[in-house]
């Protein structure tokens, strides 16, 4: 049976936290082919921790670079008065459900 990655010690920290499972995992909220788009698009820090020689390893998510990426969606939020989802504002997407629940059900 292969070992288990381990962590080194020193990564073993509130700053350092793993790359959530592929399987459903979640990291504050976030998927891990989510953290992994951020990482691409230098949103937020990840490394991958591993043996030399090896091809697979541990990738660990800098905590304090996901925190401020976090902060600064709040940020960009209270600038904004509406919230989109999905290129709709909220009162949007409710009258939207409404109607589309009344065609549902006459």
């Amino acid at each position: 049976m292969p070992l288990k990655a381990q962590i080194p010690e020193s990564l073993q920290t509130d700053e350092w936290a793993r790359l959530p499972n592929p399987k459903g995992g979640r990291l504050l909220g976030f998927s891990r082919s989510t953290l992994l788009t951020h990482a691409e698009a230098g949103n937020i820090k990840i490394i991958r921790v591993k043996q030399p020689g090896r091809i697979r390893g541990v990738r660990l998510v800098w905590m304090p670079s996901l925190r401020s990426f976090l902060a600064s969606l709040l940020d960009a939020s209270e600038a904004t008065p509406t919230p989109l989802i999905n290129g709709v504002n909220n009162e949007q997407a409710k009258s939207n459900a409404m109607g589309a629940s009344l065609k549902k059900n006459p």
